[in-house]
């Protein structure tokens, strides 16, 4: 995907000659990440939306933790049939009968091929890709990578078995909130067993870390979480899966039929902080523009603020325009419901 780092944004003389600051500064850094920040906000630039391939075995779809909105979505492995994409207001409101709801087997629709049709719906955020099993709880068991990450901590807020909140005694014995685990070789694990996760905040490593779940009564782990370096509270999107086309792949050695799903996403913004991270924004003619806008802002000249992101919005719209050819844009008519072209939005 992307190409240019914070090295070669520190090195461009267009950048430094507007940034203010010395290329090198934290400041420097800060309006990078803020100047990518406001324009990821203002359009689907070219290189900030990509396919992505997921396998998923139930009716959740938890999407990684850079992934920020989903544009489209279909099964493959099953006539490719495509879904439609609703947020959560969808619960709330009846939809039309026969159209967005189930047609039932044998019924038509374009794209149906006589099955379901298919709706992801939104469904908020979690702080783990997938819950904790059963309901009588699990002991919570984290990892770190790096050496350097031992003695580090991570706070979980949830229940335990019981019912009751996850809660510790602080130094002067008052009740806290959550439970904290401090990184250890090979595992820090949790003495209650936890049957809910509502949220997690965690101290920055240098590496991966990971969250598992154990069954003492089968010692066995189940993956729930894998937290970035700089995840210091961790949220993943989730999408939910209704009526999902009947699942034609064979069950693996653990009986777990997995389905193939290919979405359009557009990334989160996600700061960056190392020489060799790459910028998710590359045109440095729009950031150039954008961080005038921003220094523009700080010294309260609003109208030149707003001047300069429209510029940075053209030159970045430029770039769209130059790489993505209006001829090249398909257009679906549905001649089959006698519907003429229409904006869908």
């Amino acid at each position: 995907m992307y190409k240019v780092t914070l090295q070669n944004a520190m090195n461009a003389p267009e950048l430094k000659a507007v940034a203010g600051s010395c290329a090198s500064s934290p400041q420097f850094i800060s309006l990078v990440n803020q100047a990518q920040r406001r324009l990821l906000k203002r359009g689907d630039w070219f290189d900030t939306e990509f396919t992505l391939r997921l396998c998923v075995s139930g009716c959740t779809i938890a999407w990684p933790s850079f992934v920020g909105a989903i544009r489209a979505l279909k099964f493959a492995g099953c006539f490719n049939q495509s879904a439609s994409i609703f947020n959560q207001w969808y619960s709330f409101i009846n939809p039309m009968s026969g159209y967005w709801g189930n047609l039932g087997f044998g019924g038509s629709y374009p794209g149906n091929h006589g099955g379901e049709y298919a709706v992801i719906q939104d469904a908020g955020m979690a702080p783990t890709f997938n819950d904790v099993t059963g309901t009588t709880g699990k002991l919570i068991r984290y990892y770190v990578v790096n050496f350097e990450d031992i003695g580090k901590t991570i706070t979980i807020n949830g229940t335990q078995y019981g019912g009751q909140p996850l809660q510790e005694l602080d130094a002067s014995n008052n009740h806290l909130n959550g439970i904290t685990l401090t990184a250890a070789a090979p595992y820090a694990s949790t003495s209650a067993l936890v049957t809910r996760i509502d949220s997690i905040t965690r101290q920055a490593t240098t590496g991966l870390a990971y969250l598992y779940e154990y069954d003492p009564a089968t010692n066995t782990l189940r993956d729930l979480a894998v937290f970035q370096p700089n995840e210091t509270n961790p949220r993943f999107r989730r999408s939910r899966i209704l009526n999902k086309p009947r699942n034609t792949n064979q069950p693996d050695a653990n009986g777990i039929c997995w389905t193939n799903v290919d979405a359009l996403v557009k990334v989160e913004y996600v700061p960056v902080v190392n020489l060799r991270d790459y910028l998710m924004i590359d045109d440095f003619d729009a950031l150039k523009f954008m961080f005038q806008a921003i220094n523009a802002e700080e010294a309260r000249d609003y109208q030149s603020s707003e001047t300069n992101i429209m510029q940075a919005v053209r030159e970045l719209n430029f770039g769209l325009r130059n790489k993505n050819l209006d001829g090249q844009t398909p257009v679906f008519v549905d001649a089959v419901m006698g519907c003429g072209i229409k904006n869908p939005y």
